[in-house]
């Protein structure tokens, strides 16, 4: 008779064994499953940036060349040049003036919002809320304008003097300068071209005859449209996203849809003090978030994805995007850099300033 015999179990030192190889498995294979999600995530951006980048060209080609995103253009209606940042009280909707819960369906919600002229062209259906908040809770989630990289991030309302819920944040920002008129084209208005500071002293100018049209701004190639960005963010303030989406036209802060550009010492979406020295966090985190997820490594380490008025969109790194022309039209005098911004604050940062060789007053060339 054949003797039957139980097949062995795992000893301890052999479950061991086998715990610490997936273990090892593990560690091994989760930085590249993590930099393949980053990857993909940096795809998916840029595609969402191509098709705004296409959008943004069927509205100029319907337009007569204007630019969508502009007080100038798409938000002329809310903009009121006599009445600091409130929404033009002679813009009525149902027989009453527009406001916060009483805005058409089919407007802007905001002077420089170029979600609703894009949504348009993109055949997204936006919802028939009148209320300006149910608009801009719908706005920061649709996929279309989403950068998968942003889900961690919180957004909370500034005061309580602005609009916005907490909640996620609006992924992408408009480069402000093109949405602008020269200095003085109206009257009692700060929709100019001329940025000044606080002590007086003036940091850029457009050139004569500028309008937010795609024809004025440029090579198209070599502008860019929109770009990743955080507003409101930066690296000398809390740790803390915030919002301000009113109809802003302190052209200091311009609203949460647009910013003066990553080489601008006060800007509050692609801040890099911390790049320079200065700042108590790593403020590229939030816009530059295609590179480097830790705090403090080197320049280049950081990405965005930006899309240009042509219609492609690219990977810039966080000292490749602080090239002023990118963020200026052709022909824009910047004031000497030496000139302190707002705060303190330098008006090109150091590190941009040696790159791209900005000294004494200079011309924005192609």
């Amino acid at each position: 008779m054949r003797k039957h015999t139980s097949p062995s179990a795992f000893t301890l030192v052999e479950l061991l064994v086998v715990i610490g190889i997936i273990a090892i498995l593990i560690a091994i294979l989760l930085p590249a499953l993590n930099k393949a999600r980053r990857s993909a995530q940096t795809v998916s951006c840029l595609a969402n940036l191509r098709s705004a980048g296409q959008a943004m060209i069927m509205w100029t080609s319907e337009n007569r060349g204007e630019i969508p995103g502009s007080a100038n253009t798409s938000g002329k209606q809310i903009w009121s040049p006599t009445n600091g940042d409130a929404i033009n009280p002679a813009y009525t909707y149902n027989g009453s003036p527009v406001s916060i819960t009483n805005i058409p369906p089919d407007s802007p919600i905001a002077i420089y919002d170029w979600v609703q002229p894009l949504s348009k062209m993109m055949r997204i259906k936006l919802t028939d809320s009148t209320d300006i908040n149910d608009r801009f809770a719908e706005y920061v989630r649709l996929p279309q304008f989403k950068c998968p990289a942003t889900q961690d991030f919180v957004l909370k309302p500034f005061n309580s003097t602005n609009w916005g819920r907490t909640g996620p944040m609006l992924s992408y920002a408009s480069g402000a300068a093109f949405m602008l008129l020269p200095n003085g084209t109206v009257s009692g208005s700060n929709m100019t071209g001329r940025v000044v500071a606080n002590t007086g002293s003036g940091y850029w100018v457009l050139p004569s005859g500028y309008f937010p049209r795609i024809t004025k701004i440029g090579p198209t190639a070599s502008k860019i449209f929109l770009a990743d960005g955080a507003k409101y963010s930066n690296s000398y303030d809390a740790d803390i996203l915030t919002i301000s989406a009113r109809n802003m036209t302190d052209n200091h802060q311009f609203n949460t849809f647009s910013d003066y550009g990553a080489f601008f010492g006060n800007t509050k979406s692609w801040c890099r003090n911390f790049a320079n020295g200065t700042g108590i966090r790593e403020g590229r985190l939030f816009a530059f978030r295609h590179g480097s997820t830790r705090s403090g490594t080197g320049t280049g380490s950081y990405r965005m994805n930006a899309v240009f008025y042509d219609g492609h969109a690219e990977t810039l790194d966080d000292l490749e995007a602080a090239n002023p022309s990118y963020w200026l039209p052709t022909g824009t005098r910047l004031d000497n850099p030496a000139t302190a911004a707002v705060g303190g604050r330098p008006t090109i940062y150091p590190d941009a300033r040696a790159k791209y060789n900005i000294t004494g007053d200079t011309y924005i060339a192609p």
